[in-house]
């Protein structure tokens, strides 16, 4: 690849003369020769990457989309692996005897000068033939791998960025390591780096500075303590590790939603010591068996109280790390917490405080369900999705509070809570913080050359031109929707071996040339250190040098002190059993050897029963509906027991349908069996003792296999309350469905994970369609839910799951993705009644 132009780009393809000549040669089979090829470049891939891991250095081609757009066509003409990244292949052969090629001694061109793009790699095999003893043919076979620079110069338009970003980055980093050093140097058997901080470690031997934190006259006392500063390293959990600490030696005394009101309270605060002064004293009194303090039900208080009653305000402190909090209302007027806040004032600010926690926990729950990415975060957590779901939960929070809680904060709150290890570990957890506008980070990339006097105001300098001052201004910038790929190579660059966008995003935000704040790192003495690592696993230290990084933990489950109420909603993915009873009663259903199912609908020529559905989204995409067959259902014996003729079933009307229009589940040998085995799972447990039922199923016709279907958004008619979903056929699809926030239910991790891993392969055009659905799934649950404080769930469903709603409250959809010819989609929907009347 790469070797000429064509239509203006480097081709992917080059050299296919050599299939071709092969073809014409009947010695030769060209498609082992070519497939051979391939084997041998393969090994010498997973060779090359074995050597780049041994050796601690970057790894070799990291930018999926270049691997994409070139390699990819490589890999799949000479049938390897898809991870081969490789993107010219040159073959050689030479004669080493009886006569010899020579090669003159030269020095290669590099070939790409972006780090993961510059070895060569070589393999090279001996042939000898001995068949004549005296005069044997020995061969020199050699598959040369490497890049293409021409490649690198066409894809990544921001290249001639990445050194001046490069060498910023550098001299900050070598600025950290000149203060860990001072402080560690002659103490630590080994000295952190910026790679590598396993043997950081705080204990008395160290040189610790009095630092005044509070100033008599400028607020109510003076206050000073042990500290040690130093310039700030990359990882932000260990730069907020007097947030965390003492929020972890809460916990005992903290549910889930209390923790965090406290790390909400941090995310305002732009420096930790005086949050840390008074948890402190709070924790002391704790622990003190004749103290009466307890934590309120709203810990934020007795934050925002003590530090009001230590310091005289709410916020301040010296070496801020970012800007404080301003506004018109401060943050404690907002939730009613300031000192003359009247009872009103204060429940008001209660209740907004619930229901912005309410708010965060939704989006931890979202994080939490990503658990699975961040191997490869510019594809799998996209910057421009992951800054939409921000964006769309501080937009929910601001609507409730106006408390200037940004997307910075929002990644500060996350940062805080994950390095207390209360999140659900995983590399996701690394990859959650990214430049904003307004950031120093987004800045440096809105100026990547800032520090350099632009072209045009040199030469009006030159011309004595008025009104110009001699000032850097730098030229050009890197693309917002860029800013992932660059910091990818940057990261490479600087040698880390694995991009962990968190800490690039930091290295980008102090390295910025035009940065005038006094940011330092604190650490109290006394204090434990947090620390997370690559996989994302987080760590604490414990004061002294002795102590080890122990892993933290987050807990199976989260307990509440005032979020949560009991699930309408009742989920479960698999159960063996029910998947052999729901595929055979969807066999049944459909064997000729059965009684016939009654269809509702016109039977003519033209119906045939049919039902299609069509939607009222406003939305410029097109969706495919399901075309399906529909048929009623009720359970015989207990209509025969109660002697009624008549009973409501999930039709399309609100009255009551005749049984003899429909059909009696007691008539198929498995069908009642189905329904048993249901009322054992834990969704039957709060039916009343009367377990009659009606039901509706859905034969999928199959007429939109080969598109993605969306079952339009509804609420089910008014005497419907709960509804069992139970697919029958062996096509998967995905259930949505809007709840109410105070519900404060957990998304199923692993049903979204199914839904992102399948978003993830499709196409541009097919994630924006899901996109503009969901986007109107939600716009139309507010409106006919009469709520703006909604949640939405995704459920996936298969042959074996059964979920359980309250479909006449719950706003709900289904997408079902693409599928083969018989492979229907076919659903039984119970509606367990709990009573005749």
């Amino acid at each position: 690849g790469g070797q000429n132009w064509v239509n203006g780009a480097p081709c992917q393809l080059h050299g296919l003369q050599f299939q071709r000549d092969m073809e014409k040669d009947r010695n030769f089979n060209a498609a082992e020769v070519l497939q051979s090829i391939g084997q041998v470049v393969e090994f010498t891939w997973k060779v090359a990457c074995a050597f780049q891991n041994d050796a601690g250095d970057h790894p070799l081609a990291p930018d999926s989309m270049r691997k994409q757009f070139y390699a990819s066509h490589l890999c799949e003409y000479l049938s390897m692996d898809k991870e081969v990244g490789f993107e010219d292949i040159t073959l050689v052969v030479s004669s080493l005897h009886p006569s010899i090629h020579n090669v003159a001694e030269h020095q290669d061109t590099m070939n790409d000068t972006l780090a993961g793009y510059t070895r060569t790699t070589a393999f090279n095999m001996v042939v000898i033939n001995d068949h004549d003893d005296e005069l044997p043919t020995i061969l020199h076979f050699q598959v040369i791998c490497n890049f293409r620079k021409v490649i690198g110069h066409y894809f990544i338009p921001f290249q001639k960025y990445i050194q001046p970003v490069v060498k910023h980055a550098r001299l900050y980093l070598d600025k950290w390591h000149r203060s860990i050093h001072s402080v560690l140097a002659g103490k630590a058997e080994k000295v952190p780096s910026a790679y590598d901080r396993s043997s950081f470690y705080l204990d008395d031997t160290l040189e610790y500075k009095e630092i005044t934190i509070s100033e008599e006259g400028k607020h109510k006392t003076k206050i000073s303590s042990n500290y040690i500063l130093t310039e700030v390293n990359v990882s932000r959990t260990l730069s907020l590790s007097m947030f965390i600490d003492p929020i972890v030696k809460l916990q005992s005394y903290l549910k889930f939603d209390q923790t965090i009101e406290l790390a909400f309270a941090c995310s305002f605060l732009s420096n930790p010591f005086w949050f840390d002064w008074t948890m402190s004293i709070l924790i002391q009194r704790l622990q003190d068996p004749k103290d009466p303090y307890r934590p309120s039900l709203h810990p934020f208080y007795d934050w925002s109280h003590s530090t009001i009653e230590i310091f005289g305000t709410w916020q301040g402190g010296p070496y801020n790390r970012w800007s404080p909090c301003g506004g018109k209302e401060t943050v404690i007027e907002t939730f009613g917490a300031q000192p003359n806040a009247t009872a009103e004032e204060r429940a008001h600010g209660e209740k907004k405080l619930s229901q912005v926690i309410s708010i965060i926990f939704e989006h931890i729950q979202w994080i939490n369900s990503l658990s699975t990415c961040g191997n490869n975060p510019v594809v799998d957590m996209p910057l421009d999705s992951m800054k939409a779901k921000c964006s769309n939960t501080i937009q929910e929070i601001s609507k409730i509070a106006s408390c200037q809680f940004s997307h910075f904060r929002l990644g500060i709150l996350t940062t805080i809570l994950s390095g207390c290890g209360l999140l659900q570990q995983g590399q996701h957890l690394r990859h959650l913080m990214y430049p904003v506008k307004g950031s120093a980070s987004f800045k440096h990339l809105h100026r990547p050359v800032a520090d350099v006097m632009s072209k045009d105001r040199a030469r009006a300098l030159g011309d004595n031109e008025t009104s110009v001052i001699i000032s850097n201004d730098g030229e050009g910038m890197v693309a917002e929707e860029l800013h992932d790929i660059f910091m990818m190579y940057l990261s490479a660059e600087l040698g880390f071996p694995v991009y962990i966008r968190d800490e690039i995003e930091c290295i980008l935000c102090e390295s910025h040339p035009m940065r005038t704040l006094n940011c330092r790192d604190w650490f109290r003495k006394g204090m434990a250190l947090y620390d997370g690592n690559e996989k994302g696993e987080f760590f604490r230290r414990k004061y002294g040098r002795e102590t080890e990084w122990e892993k933290l933990h987050p807990p199976n489950h989260y307990e509440f002190a005032y979020l949560g109420m009991p699930s309408p909603i009742q989920y479960i993915p698999l159960d063996l059993n029910l998947s052999y009873y729901a595929s055979d009663f969807g066999n049944e259903l459909r064997s000729d050897n059965s009684k016939e199912v009654r269809f509702k609908g016109r039977k003519t020529k033209t119906s045939g029963c049919q039902r299609s559905f069509t939607n009222t989204y406003h939305t410029k995409e097109m969706f495919f509906h399901p075309s399906m067959l529909m048929a009623d259902f009720y359970l015989g014996s207990q209509v025969e027991s109660t002697k009624h003729k008549s009973i409501f079933v999930l039709g399309d009307a609100e009255h009551a349908v005749e049984t003899a229009s429909c059909n009696d589940l007691g008539d198929y040998d498995l069908g009642e069996l189905l329904f048993n085995h249901l009322q054992t799972l834990p969704i039957s447990k709060n039916l009343e003792s009367a377990p009659m039922a009606a039901g509706c199923y859905h034969m999928d016709s199959e007429t939109n296999n080969k598109d993605i279907t969306f079952f339009p958004g509804h609420l089910d008619k008014p005497f419907v309350n709960t509804a069992w979903f139970v697919p029958l056929g062996p096509s998967s699809f995905f259930t949505i469905i809007s709840i109410s926030r105070h519900y404060n239910l957990v998304q199923d991790s692993e049903s979204l994970n199914q839904f992102n891993e399948w978003t993830n392969r499709l196409s541009l055009s097919d994630r924006r369609r899901i996109d503009d659905f969901l986007r109107d799934f939600d716009n139309q649950a507010k409106k006919h839910m009469r709520s703006n404080s909604l949640s939405r769930l995704i459920y996936f469903n298969r042959c074996g799951s059964v979920l359980s709603f309250p479909a006449n409250q719950c706003y709900h959809a289904t997408i079902t993705p693409k599928r083969l010819d018989g492979y229907p989609r076919d659903l039984f929907i119970f509606h367990p009644l709990d009573g005749i009347s």
